[in-house]
């Protein structure tokens, strides 16, 4: 259980980019920071995580959504674990290997429920979505409604334009949300997760990036998205993090439009091809201490995520790659910043780093097998 009583994030769209400011996180019911420094309350990381990529997502599309809870945190946090709670069982179940996918005959008896289950996630976060626009619609009707700017708003003044024929159907501005919150939220908060795992694994590590931010930006001050370039290390984590922790770790599969040889192996015309970017990090052939977290593999070197090389390629690569590529690196190098240079963590129940399960769970996303559990402890200034 979180033990967050009172945490703000700002989230400021300027000019197509999101800055996110840690504006104030208490992290026990104590006022004072030193008495705080004592408090045994401890942080899930799964959850801090999910609603922290939840509230940046939300405030981005939904700017004035009650749901997103910007003001007290206990409004996004409800929603945001039923929000993942859909989220994961899609992924889940995307993620299994179904009969009917090698015996079309199976197809429709559906015998591992598979599909059923995988709709009822589907029209439950169709529905969730549905609600939160036709709520928008409403409002908009309003003499006195003030446009917000945000996703949500954008989308709507578009389908209302007689020029955009894509835009007119309303299901259209129901799947693109769909896009963003399903694909966006989960991929991005176990990416984050992932990362703050790694740091607590390697100290030596955390202690570096913390060195890196106080030098740079200075401790405990918020960090603007120009800042990025300057902070080398940081980058490498974030890139580390891709590499061996993979959101998605199969891509999302391709279809071969003419018959290619690969390796000495025929992919013919038509065949479903599936990319394993996990195994590909974890090559020994191809890269110095596969399964080891060395952030410093990525210094000093043109390795990007834009698969221009295609030795990094966690958004997939060519005309198809991920579109969210640009919102996921500016949420996730500021959500990090903000929980490694506002706070010091203390693993809990007597675990330590040599001893953290840092197993991985199967589905669609990769995600931790075991939750992690730490205390936040705020940095003296």
């Amino acid at each position: 259980m979180i033990m967050v009583n009172n945490w703000r994030h700002v989230v400021e769209c300027k000019g197509g980019s999101v800055v996110l400011h840690l504006a104030e996180i208490k992290v026990c019911t104590k006022s004072k920071k030193e008495d705080c420094r004592d408090c045994s309350s401890a942080a899930r990381l799964e959850q801090l995580c999910s609603d922290l990529a939840w509230l940046v997502a939300c405030r981005l599309g939904l700017d004035n959504y009650e749901g997103c809870g910007a003001e007290t945190g206990s409004g996004s946090s409800d929603t945001a674990r039923e929000f993942k709670e859909i989220v994961w069982g899609i992924m889940e179940e995307a993620g299994k290997p179904n009969l009917g996918d090698y015996f079309p005959v199976l197809r429709k008896l559906d015998p591992q429920g598979i599909r059923r289950r995988f709709a009822n996630y589907f029209m439950r976060m169709l529905g969730f979505i549905g609600s939160v626009v036709n709520e928008r619609l409403e409002s908009r009707k309003a003499h006195d409604y003030v446009t917000s700017n945000d996703m949500l708003d954008t989308l709507i003044n578009i389908s209302q334009e007689k020029t955009e024929e894509d835009m007119n159907n309303s299901q259209v501005v129901d799947h693109l949300f769909l896009v963003l919150f399903a694909a966006g939220i989960d991929t991005t908060s176990a990416t984050l997760e992932w990362a703050m795992a790694e740091l607590l694994h390697n100290p030596n590590s955390l202690s570096k990036a913390q060195e890196e931010l106080d030098q740079m930006i200075g401790k405990g001050k918020p960090i603007e998205e120009s800042d990025i370039a300057r902070l080398p290390y940081l980058q490498a984590i974030i890139k580390e993090t891709f590499w061996l922790h993979p959101a998605v770790p199969l891509l999302l599969p391709r279809k071969a439009e003419i018959d290619v040889e690969i390796g000495g192996y025929i992919v013919p015309k038509g065949a479903q091809v599936l990319v394993n970017v996990w195994a590909i990090g974890r090559d020994p052939g191809i890269w110095d201490n596969p399964d080891s977290f060395i952030p410093e593999r990525f210094l000093d070197n043109q390795i990007d995520v834009m698969a221009k090389t295609f030795e990094l390629i966690p958004f997939g690569g060519g005309r198809r790659i991920c579109p969210g590529l640009p919102l996921a690196m500016r949420m996730l190098h500021l959500m990090l910043r903000s929980l490694i240079n506002c706070f010091d963590w203390k693993l809990e129940d007597g675990v330590v780093p040599e001893t953290m399960n840092m197993e991985d769970k199967f589905g669609l996303t990769l995600q931790m097998a075991q939750p992690l559990i730490a205390q936040p402890l705020l940095r003296e200034l």
